[in-house]
């Protein structure tokens, strides 16, 4: 059994009930059913890791200790739902919970059931499942047909699963029994009772001819018994003569009856165990008619085989001509290597003069090394003082680089200050600096006094912008250029509409002459595809818009009057479809053209008209054709076809039929 259920699979109730269960616990029915909450938290995290959506758990150590029961005296004709509903112990609790407040009610009576509902807190469910009846909430609708089908799931394959197993045991008696009525049937065909029967029921019609012929005399007797007195007691005797004959008849006639009875049974269980016998066979005729299948797979498979087995003895044959090639060429390498050890040797030779010489060179170049790493000494001092020279030289810059920034700071404070003084007082911050040298002498009291009574005069004046004329200029520019543009982009505007009114005229031009072109050629095509009195058009909806209207292909050949083109057949849709294919090619035909499997849903006559059109058109454009129709490919100048000649090599084979001089050409 699997770790986490769902509802609907560990829940078995009767088939009378299963509806109402399943519309009830329609919202947890999904639910997968867990033993505690670390279990649903795991596959949650599973789920938002693999990103596989969501899923809804029913926890069982969430559950109350002991879900509240419903009373033993129910109202008349009410159920509880519980009761119905049969489940593993593990889910006990779980089921005791969810349909603790269940009850199924009764056929008649359902609609008055609400007051008692609320009242006592119950959830009233129809008996088909068609509503439910929960507080003041009710749902419900149409019960599908397959309503019902999900409660129990494992529990009935478990059944199933049992009864495939007595199923199997019961085909294997089947057989044995099937083989024994083979048997009997051939004795059957041994000795067969179809003469008796024949004779049966030709004495049981020779009787029902005497019975026949005794019922005619009969009447016949008695239509002439009232001729007169003197012949009645001659009848009678006659009569009498008679009815003993018939009853002797009678009785031979029931017995012939019971034996033909008896015979028909017999002859229709001779005709049951004929067909029981007829259907084995047939049976064993369909398994040898896939052996011989398989048989004729296998004598497949062996044919690949030889022919794989006839190309590894040619590779093998190769691979013996490579194996000589390459035993000359392991001779003339051992050849070789004889040479390069004669000169091996005198390299060894000069290598020990080298060596000697090599030794030499190393003792100069140590007495070398020793300088080097003096001077290398010498060097690394040096690096030294210089790396000092250039920190302390970092740090003389640093401070300039500040001293710079301040003196660039109190040039910007002064040019504030001189534009200051010239906006708001119209002074030159030089002339202030001089006449500060030429001012007499006051106190600070005094000079206090003097620029409060200056500033009040200037507050007197009132607000002053010095910059109105600058700021009226530099709007009256912007105006002009403002007012020059938007003339321009009006200019733009009557330019671009009149530009866009010549192309749509001349879109529509050339779209009307293209339209009746293709119209025509799409006529005229489609009446050499089909026949001359076939009917075709190309309509648009809205011919006061052409280039924005719907083109309706209407086709109609004879004896058809089709509403859409659906309506046609197979080879008429695609006649149809050549036909506008090839109106749209005539407007501008193309160099080439290439045409794949279109005549594929054609006939032989259909067919034929096609390839007279591509005849017909072939003076203006090359055709490739790719088809597999012999029709077509009688009709071609060049054919081109793929062989493999060998397993897994492809090959492009082309016959040009124009080469040919016993060809008759198309």
């Amino acid at each position: 059994t699997r770790k986490a259920p769902l509802l609907a699979d560990v829940i078995a109730c009767d088939e009378g009930h299963k509806a109402a269960i399943e519309s009830y616990l329609e919202p947890w029915l999904n639910h997968y059913v867990v033993e505690d909450l670390a279990s649903a938290m795991a596959a949650m995290d599973q789920l938002q890791a693999k990103q596989k959506g969501r899923a809804a758990f029913l926890v069982l150590s969430e559950l109350p200790t002991q879900a509240p029961a419903l009373p033993d005296d129910l109202p008349q004709g009410w159920t509880a739902a519980r009761g119905l509903v049969q489940t593993d112990k593990a889910y006990v609790a779980l089921l005791d919970a969810l349909l603790a407040k269940a009850v199924i009610l009764p056929e008649s009576g359902t609609a008055d059931a609400g007051a008692l509902l609320r009242e006592r807190g119950w959830d009233g469910i129809a008996p088909g499942g068609q509503h439910v009846r929960s507080g003041f909430s009710v749902s419900g609708g149409s019960v599908g047909l397959f309503m019902g089908a999900r409660l129990g799931r494992a529990l009935n394959l478990e059944k199933l699963d049992k009864l495939v197993t007595s199923l199997e045991a019961k085909e294997a008696t089947a057989k044995a029994a099937v083989e024994r009525l083979r048997q009997q049937d051939d004795q059957l065909r041994a000795a067969s009772n179809k003469d008796a029967l024949r004779e049966a029921r030709s004495a049981h019609d020779a009787a029902a001819s005497k019975l026949l012929a005794c019922r005619t005399r009969m009447e016949e007797i008695q239509r002439l018994a009232g001729n007169g007195a003197a012949r009645l007691e001659e009848w009678e005797k006659a009569i009498v003569a008679y009815g003993q004959e018939n009853t002797a008849l009678a009785e031979q006639l029931g017995s012939w009856k019971l034996d033909y009875q008896r015979l028909e049974k017999e002859v229709a269980s001779s005709d049951e165990a004929y067909q029981t016998l007829n259907n084995q066979l047939n049976l064993a005729t369909n398994n040898y008619n896939q052996q011989n299948i398989r048989f004729h797979q296998q004598q497949s498979q062996l044919n690949s085989l030889v022919q794989e087995l006839g190309f590894k003895a040619q590779k093998l044959e190769e691979t013996l001509d490579q194996k000589v090639r390459n035993e000359q060429l392991l001779a003339s390498a051992d050849d070789e290597i004889g040479t390069i050890e004669g000169k091996l040797e005198g390299l060894e030779a000069s290598l020990d003069e080298a060596y000697t010489k090599r030794d030499a060179d190393e003792a100069v170049i140590r007495d070398a090394e020793e300088v080097f790493y003096a001077a290398r000494g010498d060097i690394a001092e040096l690096e030294d003082r210089l790396r000092n020279l250039h920190k302390n030289r970092d740090q003389v810059s640093v401070l300039i680089d500040r001293i710079k920034e301040r003196m660039n700071e109190l040039k910007l404070q002064l040019n504030s200050v001189r534009e200051r003084l010239h906006i708001e007082f119209n002074l030159d911050i030089d002339t202030v600096i001089d006449r500060e040298s030429t001012m007499p002498d006051m106190g600070r009291q005094e000079l206090e006094h003097k620029v409060e009574k200056l500033r009040k005069r200037l507050d007197n004046y009132g607000e002053i912008n010095p910059m109105a004329v600058q700021a009226y200029d530099e709007m009256k520019e912007r105006y002009d250029f403002i007012q020059g543009q938007r003339q321009d982009l009006l200019d733009a505007k009557t330019s671009l509409m009149e530009t866009i009114a010549e192309i749509d005229e001349t879109a529509r031009t050339q779209f009307m002459e293209a339209y009746d072109q293709v119209r025509e050629n799409f006529k005229m095509v489609f009446q050499q595809l089909f026949r001359p009195e076939d009917e075709c058009d190309l309509v648009l909806q809205d011919a006061e818009n052409p280039l924005e209207s719907r083109i309706d292909i209407i086709a109609k050949p004879k004896g058809k009057r089709p509403q859409v083109i659906d309506q046609l057949s197979g080879g008429e849709k695609t006649l149809t479809a050549m036909a506008l294919l090839f109106g749209l090619y005539l407007l501008k035909p193309a160099p080439f053209c290439v045409l794949d499997e279109v005549d594929a849903p054609l006939d032989d006559a259909n067919i034929n008209k096609y390839n007279d059109m591509i005849r017909k058109f072939a003076d203006q454009s090359q055709f490739i054709l790719v088809t597999h129709n012999k029709r077509t490919m009688a009709r071609v100048d060049t054919i081109y076809g793929v062989t493999m000649q060998e397993a897994g090599v492809s090959k492009v084979v082309a016959v040009d039929f124009r080469k040919l001089e016993d060809v008759v050409p198309a």
